[in-house]
């Protein structure tokens, strides 16, 4: 069965997804679970579909126990961006795009160096925006 034939059974809920500078941005989503063979096994998981403001659909599977609130889950998937955000900020900036390494034991260093330049310059960012506020509005 597709995942997009159970989009019609599903009843999903507004949830608010993050607030950008135009207001609170909500969305709708949906889960179940469903059944998927990996490795040659059948096993349980879960399926987050989710409804932008475009009307499109995208849909995630996720190892969450039954249980997991729905929030959470799609707090989880909406955190693709901001993952893809760091990776995209990391080849451009910072040189991971740059790295010729052929074993794990260069490349790991490599990895430690960016992470650590990343997380420097978030919180350089962020220090800066707390002492010196923007002067115009923005609109």
């Amino acid at each position: 069965m597709r995942a997009d034939s159970l989009r019609e059974r599903l009843t999903g809920r507004l949830i608010p997804v993050r607030t950008p500078e135009r207001g609170e941005l909500c969305e709708r989503f949906a889960a179940c679970r469903v059944w998927t063979v990996h490795e040659g096994e059948v096993v349980e998981d879960g399926l987050v579909v989710r409804e932008e403001s475009e009307g499109k659909y995208s849909y995630a599977l996720c190892n969450a126990p039954a249980d997991m609130p729905l929030e959470q889950l799609a707090w989880w998937k909406c955190q693709r961006y901001f993952i893809e955000r760091a990776n995209q900020d990391s080849k451009s900036e910072r040189g991971w795009d740059e790295v010729r390494a052929q074993k794990y034991r260069a490349w790991e260093p490599h990895l430690a160096l960016t992470v650590l330049a990343s997380w420097f310059v978030a919180q350089t960012h962020f220090a800066w925006a707390q002492h010196y506020p923007p002067l115009t509005r923005r609109c």
